[in-house]
């Protein structure tokens, strides 16, 4: 019973993940030159703005880093993926430099 209580009040929190996850992943694979630890550092705001918000300041120190967490995720995701890419085109030029 509590623990969907807590899921119904705070709700805003997991969309709030969400979103962060989606924008960090979408803007590192879109603008691979734009430095990681800036949008680390804006997800890491945007959670201390939400705990400002939800006047639950005295939980920034838990829900900051979650944010920053959660940002993570996606943004090594899209690095690997860029990295990946990169390897392609390298394996398919030595394939076409050695005539095979």
């Amino acid at each position: 019973m509590a623990l969907g209580f807590y899921f119904t009040l705070w709700w805003h929190f997991l969309v709030l993940i969400m979103l962060i996850m989606l924008v960090s992943g979408l803007v590192c694979f879109i603008f691979q030159r734009l430095p990681s630890w800036v949008i680390i550092l804006v997800s890491g705001l945007i959670g201390y703005i939400y705990s400002i918000i939800v006047d639950a300041v005295s939980l920034a120190i838990i829900i900051v880093p979650i944010c920053i967490v959660f940002s993570l995720i996606p943004i090594l995701f899209a690095k690997f993926a860029v990295l990946l890419r990169e390897k392609e085109k390298q394996i398919k030029e030595n394939d076409i430099l050695e005539g095979k």
